[in-house]
């Protein structure tokens, strides 16, 4: 009923590129169909040279370079808080996911991959923002320490919003988030 992956892919990648986000740009598509349903398809698309997954970029350096890190986090959370105001949003929001290009923190570019689970709404929700923040927290919070979690919620944010705002927001994010790690728990 959705079509073939690659179809998800050019769907994808063109609603991030309408509304100027970065991303891979597809270059070609290929389906296998026997008997006219899809079996497998394939995407082709333009080499990241320069960009390197998140986490390689935050962890980078180690602890001396916590001011870059937090630059990093913050452009992240930035561009992440852009998608969801452009009405954009994804399945799938992990570290992995993220790809970070340019050499310095100013001029960072963040990349968005794995296209096909990208969707369109008219008002992005508060939970779906928050699921996004939540599978991203699950996917870097292996390397990050909890407060360098939180700022990329409080970014994400707005830097020092309404104490009310920031409480309602940090309590639906650690909801999902408990609720998220007992469905894993279940799953084990």
């Amino acid at each position: 009923l959705r079509g073939s992956r690659a179809r998800r892919v050019l769907r994808g990648a063109a609603m991030l590129k309408a509304a100027g986000f970065a991303r891979p740009e597809p270059l070609g598509v290929a389906e296998c169909r026997v008997l006219g349903a899809i079996r497998a398809s394939y995407v082709i698309s333009e080499a990241l040279d320069d960009a390197r997954i998140m986490s390689q970029v935050v962890l980078a350096g180690g602890r001396r370079y916590f001011l870059r890190r937090c630059q990093t986090l913050g452009a992240v959370a930035r561009e992440i808080r852009r998608l969801h105001d452009a009405g954009i949003y994804t399945l799938d929001l992990q570290e992995t996911n993220l790809m970070l290009a340019g050499g310095d923190d100013a001029g960072r570019k963040v990349r968005f991959v794995d296209l096909e689970d990208f969707r369109r709404a008219r008002i992005v929700s508060e939970r779906r923002r928050m699921l996004n923040l939540v599978h991203l927290d699950r996917t870097i919070g292996r390397f990050l320490p909890r407060t360098q979690r939180l700022r990329i919620l409080f970014t994400y944010v707005g830097g020092h919003p309404d104490p009310a705002q920031v409480r309602r927001s940090v309590d639906c994010f650690f909801a999902l988030r408990n609720r998220a790690q007992r469905r894993a728990r279940q799953h084990r």
